[in-house]
């Protein structure tokens, strides 16, 4: 599935960052992985949404896990994929909206408008 340099999400409201701390050694991390890989759901970034008095459809979700992705997008809000394991196509076939391996490629001057996209890469010097 081809994703375009740019996605279109209508005015933002909120960002939502998955940050429950929960930290996996490597020994165990896959298993953890694959225990989740079917739980996506969006009751967290519902709660969350809501305390911010902000519908689901002007929020954007920042994840690193598919399930948090496919979490947000059955609660129907944008998924912005943070790639941290090689991870990019499965974040991809989670329904990511944007998958990135950093949040510094973000155009961040572009969300106001509701605009998901990465950031232009700077000029060669010369």
């Amino acid at each position: 599935m081809t994703r375009s340099p740019e996605t279109v999400l209508g005015p933002l409201q909120a960002v939502i960052f998955d940050v429950d701390g929960v930290l996996v050694d490597s020994p165990h991390e896959q298993a953890w992985r694959e225990a989740l890989a079917e739980f996506a759901d969006p009751a967290q970034f519902l709660l969350a949404a809501a305390s911010v008095a902000t519908p689901p459809a002007r929020c954007l979700v920042v994840e690193d896990a598919p399930a948090g992705i496919r979490a947000a997008k059955t609660g129907g809000m944008a998924g912005l994929g943070i790639a941290r394991l090689g991870d990019e196509a499965t974040l991809r076939e989670a329904g990511a909206d944007l998958v990135l391996t950093s949040l510094d490629q973000l155009d961040m001057s572009a969300l106001p408008g509701g605009v998901l996209r990465t950031r232009a890469a700077p000029a060669p010097p010369g």
